[in-house]
């Protein structure tokens, strides 16, 4: 996404994103335990982009 300024000249308004009681989520593992067991294990969140 690109910021563009306004007409006025100033930036235009930051989107504002609120998130509560979720927890973890992640390509770890979801929950607090299996997140903490990917990370003692080693496991990488992180991977080649093929598309």
């Amino acid at each position: 996404m690109r910021a563009t300024a306004t007409s006025n000249g100033s930036a235009p308004p930051a989107h504002r994103v609120v998130l509560t009681g979720f927890g973890v989520f992640s390509s770890i593992g979801v929950g607090a335990a299996e997140f903490a067991e990917g990370l003692r294990a080693g496991r990488s969140g992180a991977k080649p982009i093929t598309r």
